[in-house]
């Protein structure tokens, strides 16, 4: 299938100056409410990452999974779920997961569960939106933590020059499929 850049371009909508003033909310659901620009964007990412010999997709939970899981399905791979504010049982790597999120102001956990990923796993690593970059570096950490490989990252949209800077420094190759200013 062949990407519609226009069409998954005119879905995202951003919400300027909320949830409070100079903040931005960008919102990518009209995309997973139309079947069309889902297998766009499913099927771009699956096509970018179908020789990479990745052995498991990690998402962060909750925006992020249904494109995820299409591409981990597309894959044959496992999809692992990175969850928000320790919601995992059992024990997690909750630690280097803390950080302050500037767009929400908050200070953030990120867990995954241990042995959720097998040692020497290579792994691609999804978020639905790269704002910051923070998120994918802190999740990063987390799977370096369990002795797995981050070998790729990808997003459907990267947003101004923070984010992608960010993961530059990590020295990990970043896809994204569309790129905001």
């Amino acid at each position: 299938m062949i990407t519609d850049e226009y069409l998954i371009r005119s879905l995202i909508k951003l919400h300027h100056h909320w949830p409070e003033k100079g903040k931005i909310y960008i919102d990518l659901s009209p995309i997973y409410g139309s079947p069309q620009a889902m297998h766009m964007v499913a099927d771009t990412l699956t096509q970018q990452f179908l020789n990479q010999q990745h052995t498991h997709i990690v998402s962060i939970e909750t925006s992020g999974l249904p494109v995820a899981s299409l591409i981990a399905y597309s894959l044959a791979i496992p999809l692992v779920i990175i969850r928000k504010n320790n919601f995992s049982p059992g024990l997690a790597f909750d630690k280097p997961g803390r950080w302050f999120h500037e767009q929400v102001r908050e200070q953030r956990t990120l867990s995954l569960p241990e042995g959720a990923i097998p040692e020497e796993s290579r792994v691609l690593l999804f978020d639905d939106l790269v704002y910051s970059g923070e998120t994918l570096r802190v999740a990063s950490a987390l799977i370096t933590r369990n002795k797995a490989e981050v070998t790729d990252f990808a997003s459907i949209v990267n947003y101004g020059e923070d984010g992608a800077k960010r993961i530059q420094q990590l020295e990990i190759p970043y896809y994204s499929l569309i790129t905001l200013e």
